[in-house]
């Protein structure tokens, strides 16, 4: 986890990393809010705040107070993961920049770095 984030986002970052790799599958139900906040020794709060995040992506639903899911619909989960995706290459692309390679070189680099494929 990345400590100079605030630990609800950390955790929030945690869940959802889990969702978009499998780990928590589809319709999947949650530890309980208690459960999980003993696992990341944090209150049932924090855990609460970061199921919010998580939820306000799209990713995770909740039943009644106690009782969230992984959302059952897998394109919307693969719609967030490339949106995340997309993200993550244009923050690659402009910090390349920011350190003074062109779109053209951060290319070369890339093939080089994969072998040429």
């Amino acid at each position: 986890m990345v400590l100079d984030l605030p630990v609800y986002l950390q955790i929030a970052n945690d869940l959802e990393q889990q969702i978009l790799t499998g780990s928590l599958g589809p319709g999947e139900q949650l530890a309980p809010i208690r459960k999980m906040a003993a696992t990341y020794h944090v209150t049932p709060n924090t855990i609460q705040h970061s199921l919010e995040k998580v939820k306000a992506q799209g990713l995770i639903w909740k039943w009644r107070a106690s009782y969230s899911y992984i959302v059952a619909d897998s394109e919307s989960i693969k719609k967030v993961r490339e949106e995340k995706t997309q993200k993550i290459i244009a923050d690659f692309f402009h910090s390349m920049k920011g350190i003074g390679y062109t779109e053209e070189q951060t290319f070369g680099l890339l093939r080089r770095k994969s072998g040429g494929r």
